[in-house]
């Protein structure tokens, strides 16, 4: 499943499809389970964040009708749910001494060689010395396949300010890896079809 069939999804969970809701509970278990952990390594945390979420939307499926946008109200929901939790905001938990990576699966770079294996190293060692909010905007956009607006509804900006921060991660993936700037965005467009668990 991707974000794409969420919506026709969304519209069978509305409609009290039991076995669409649980099909859409494990694909965004998965992909929930992944994000939390960038804000903390409590995991039992993120689970009864994801299980709060989650059983929500099945109890409140007919209040939700109108949601534009089932991917970013969800990621939107999960990510209020699990700060909530933490009771503190996201960049006390990603520490910029020592930053929580934004793991990208052992294949995401088509590794058959050492060099690609090194340019992937390399990648995740770039994406880690990013700002936390950058790794975050730089997780949902390449990893989730989210498009700006929706980054920028689940981080709580500005469309023009989602722009500037991934504008800013790009400049200094350029920087520390030495690539150009569409060699950047080819490694982490690579990200985009992974598979939801590793």
């Amino acid at each position: 499943m991707a974000f794409c069939h969420l919506v026709t999804n969304w519209e069978h969970i509305i409609a009290g499809d039991k076995e669409e809701y649980a099909k859409t509970y494990l694909y965004l278990f998965d992909r929930f389970f992944n994000y939390g952990f960038k804000f903390t390594r409590d995991a039992g945390l993120v689970e009864d964040a994801i299980q709060e979420v989650l059983e929500k939307l099945w109890t409140d499926r007919k209040k939700l009708k109108r949601v534009a946008n089932p991917a970013a109200y969800l990621f939107t929901s999960f990510r209020n749910e699990l700060l909530r939790k933490i009771k503190s905001p996201p960049a006390l938990h990603l520490d910029d001494t020592q930053p929580a990576p934004v793991v990208f699966g052992h294949d995401a770079v088509l590794i058959g060689h050492e060099q690609d294996d090194q340019l992937r190293q390399r990648l995740q060692q770039a994406v880690d010395q990013l700002s936390p909010r950058q790794k975050e905007a730089i997780f949902l956009r390449f990893y989730e396949g989210l498009s700006y607006e929706e980054v920028a509804g689940i981080l709580g900006i500005t469309h023009k300010a989602t722009y500037k921060l991934m504008a800013r991660a790009l400049s200094e993936l350029r920087s520390k890896m030495g690539l150009p700037l569409a060699s950047i965005l080819m490694l982490l467009q690579h990200h985009a079809t992974l598979p939801t668990s590793f």
